[in-house]
């Protein structure tokens, strides 16, 4: 008989970024036959929680209300080391480079001591800089870091070369039959339009640029009577509401805020644009891609140069060049054609990322860390 191997996954909170969504479709397809997983979070609520399949136990380390994530997550290594005594895992793997120093605190001096795994989704030297000093002295310590794109495996041993023998990549789950199901969900009547639609999805902050996507969207304006969708919340709503009315682009942006089901309007828009500064992988790219629809990327480090190939799947332009970013949207919008081999070609490149194909990749990496 197989033995059924413990992992024990650990993170912040299952909620409303990409790294969580990787997490929680990670969960939901690893193979229950070969492991029993369970979750381990310092904050509770987050939106994806309901998502997770109903055999999956998660364990709430902290009560109470904190302002602080990090305070949270530091207040957790109390309770987590407790939980893995009793639980005994064979893997503690940890999502995010906050929680994986965590992870780490929590586990030295453990007897018996689980493997640790470490799953790296933001390129820290961009996310995270005040945090590099607990990176470059902890992340030694795990036996297996995974990171989520080559670019950011680059940038992690830049920071930490003593791990070069630990770390692998392996790219996230771009997309389920969720994703699939939930594209298929009728819009709003009061959104339906007959214009042109671009649709952008993210956290309203400073990595995704929505400035430079504003002022392309501006130049789109004088050539093509579009509109644009923009799914997120977040700290930059109101100078970028301020943008749009400087540009008398008012009528023409639609702020959906944030849905648990964008799908259903990226699977309506004749082109998904994203605009980021840095991304560590772009999962929304490859959700796009199998919701059918034309996908416009800036060029920047590190994930969306893995996932396109230019003028073949995708269209990329430079980042912070507003400029390059309206032409390649202006392509896709009028010539039909283009859009129809992108949309094809899109649909294509997702299927590399559906979970079939990426949890082999965790299944046999944790079963080679486990078999060392």
């Amino acid at each position: 008989m197989t033995k059924i191997h413990k992992i024990l996954f650990f993170t912040s909170s299952l909620g409303k970024g990409g790294a969580e969504m990787h997490l929680l479709r990670l969960l939901n397809y690893i193979d229950k036959t070969k492991f029993h997983v369970s979750l381990a979070l310092a904050s509770s609520g987050g939106s994806y929680e309901k998502f997770l399949k109903p055999e999956i136990k998660i364990y709430h380390l902290l009560t109470g209300k904190l302002n602080s994530n990090t305070l949270r997550l530091v207040k957790s290594i109390g309770p987590l080391r407790a939980l893995i005594k009793k639980e005994q895992p064979d893997i503690v793997c940890s999502v995010m480079d906050r929680p994986n120093v965590i992870a780490i605190l929590t586990c030295l001096g453990l007897n018996p001591k689980p493997k640790l795994s470490l799953c790296v989704q933001n390129p820290p030297s961009y996310k995270y800089k005040t945090l590099l000093p607990f990176i470059a002295m902890t992340y030694p310590k795990a036996d297996l870091v995974i990171s989520l794109s080559q670019g950011v495996l680059d940038d992690l041993l830049n920071i930490v070369p003593a791990i070069e023998k630990k770390i692998q990549v392996i790219y996230n789950i771009g997309f389920d039959e969720r994703v699939l199901s939930l594209a298929q969900e009728p819009l709003p009547a009061n959104i339906l339009t007959s214009n042109p639609i671009i649709v952008s999805c993210g956290r309203l902050t400073e990595q995704k640029d929505y400035p430079c996507l504003i002022e392309a969207f501006y130049e789109v304006r004088k050539k093509i009577p579009a509109e644009l969708w923009i799914l997120g919340e977040g700290k930059l709503k109101n100078s970028l509401e301020q943008q749009i009315i400087n540009l008398d682009l008012k009528p023409f942006v639609n702020f959906l805020g944030f849905k648990d089901n964008p799908y259903k309007y990226i699977a309506k828009a004749d082109v998904f644009a994203l605009s980021s500064l840095y991304e560590g992988f772009g999962n929304v790219i490859v959700e796009a891609m199998a919701c059918k629809t034309a996908v416009v990327s800036t060029n920047c480090p590190f994930g969306p140069q893995e996932i396109i190939t230019n003028n073949v799947d995708g269209l990329v332009a430079p980042v912070r060049e507003p400029h390059a970013l309206a032409n390649c949207l202006l392509k896709v919008l009028q010539d039909q054609q283009l859009k129809e081999k992108l949309q094809k070609q899109g649909i294509s490149r997702a299927k590399a990322f559906s979970p079939e194909v990426i949890v082999s990749h965790y299944e046999a990496a944790f079963l080679n860390l486990i078999n060392k």
